[in-house]
């Protein structure tokens, strides 16, 4: 590559859809996430709401761009918006084995044990992501060949390396999208019937339920062991270099700086969240409401 055509490479960044404060703000968000999930079943249904909200937006933001900057669309583009997509996925569904044991795993079924969070929320999300896998079929096999790749570099993306959209990466990721389309749709219908089962179960017996008040004096939750801690971070981390290496590789413009008021929001929303699960867990912590165990994983 010569030099006049290396200083060309590069294209204007969005920032109000991948900035810098945009990033940040994810990041953070997953963070908390994981936490949450592990360690606090109220903030955790919070979080979960959340990391929906954001991927939404994104998934929004994906199909907005696709429909009316095309052709003027590049591929590192597209395959950022798919990355968050896809890391917003994972971190909504890191639901935590304790969850699935509150009530008595034991006493459910095994639908229940497969899908332990059978709301219209989870539902929800794991249409986002059915929706996500399915953009994933049609811009490998069609999508990106409309895309603008007038600039040479803007198609460099991360794959633990620097790799060009077209040729067997795109082959591979055909394979990837096509997978995960399969894999959610059963995954949907399984939770589709599971909440039709449970809101029938519920209508068939609202009038006999009888509440009781949940005693909350004192909770052990069982910290995360550091097998989990790690795999956690290192899928966090490769998240976040091929997030960050994508933009690097590519050479999009603009999207270091907060320079639009746009950003703020979900760096302030990304901050505030992991702020109020220190403070929670803290506060719990020190009046005695919440004791931290080591996770054993030879209990049945």
């Amino acid at each position: 590559m010569d030099i006049t055509r290396q200083q060309s490479c590069g294209f204007p960044g969005v920032i109000d859809t991948y900035g810098l404060g945009v990033r940040l703000g994810a990041y953070l968000q997953w963070i908390a996430s994981f936490f949450a999930y592990q360690l606090s079943a109220d903030e955790a249904s919070s979080m979960m709401g959340v990391n929906t909200s954001f991927h939404a937006a994104m998934f929004t933001a994906l199909i907005r761009a696709t429909i009316t900057r095309s052709p003027h669309f590049y591929p590192a583009e597209a395959y950022l918006l798919l990355l968050f997509c896809t890391c917003g996925t994972c971190s909504t569904m890191m639901m935590s084995r304790r969850f699935l044991e509150e009530g008595g795993a034991s006493e459910r079924s095994v639908l229940s044990r497969l899908f332990p969070t059978p709301s219209l929320g989870h539902l929800f999300a794991v249409g986002l992501f059915l929706g996500t896998a399915s953009y994933g079929v049609w811009f490998n096999f069609r999508g990106l060949d409309s895309l603008d790749v007038s600039v040479p570099c803007s198609s460099t993306v991360f794959f633990f390396a620097p790799v060009i959209l077209h040729g067997w990466f795109r082959t591979f990721l055909k394979v990837v999208f096509i997978c995960a389309t399969v894999i959610t749709s059963i995954v949907w219908l399984f939770t589709l019937l599971h909440v039709l089962l449970d809101s029938i179960d519920w209508v068939n017996n609202w009038i006999d339920v009888e509440y009781e008040e949940e005693d909350r004096s004192s909770e052990e939750v069982v910290f995360p062991s550091a097998m989990e801690i790690t795999i956690a971070l290192i899928i966090f981390s490769l998240f976040v270099l091929a997030v960050e290496l994508t933009l690097f590789w590519s050479r999009a413009d603009g999207v270091y700086s907060l320079g639009s008021t746009g950003q703020l929001f979900p760096l302030v929303v990304g901050i505030a969240g992991l702020l109020r699960l220190l403070y929670i867990l803290g506060k719990n912590y020190i009046k005695g409401d919440l004791r931290f165990i080591r996770g054993n994983d030879d209990e049945g």
